[in-house]
């Protein structure tokens, strides 16, 4: 997990990448310090 100073610069870093029109993938367990899209993926376990 990083500090709440590094997740602000992190924040930075990806909202810039982004307005360069990059894109960004991550798999994380805490909110992106950015706008994102929300994709869940789950699995069933059959009996």
């Amino acid at each position: 997990p990083l500090d709440a100073g590094w997740r602000t610069r992190l924040g930075e870093i990806m909202a810039e990448h982004l307005a360069g029109g990059g894109l960004i993938l991550a798999a994380v367990h805490d909110p992106l310090p950015v706008p994102a899209a929300e994709m869940r993926i789950s699995a069933e376990v059959a009996p």
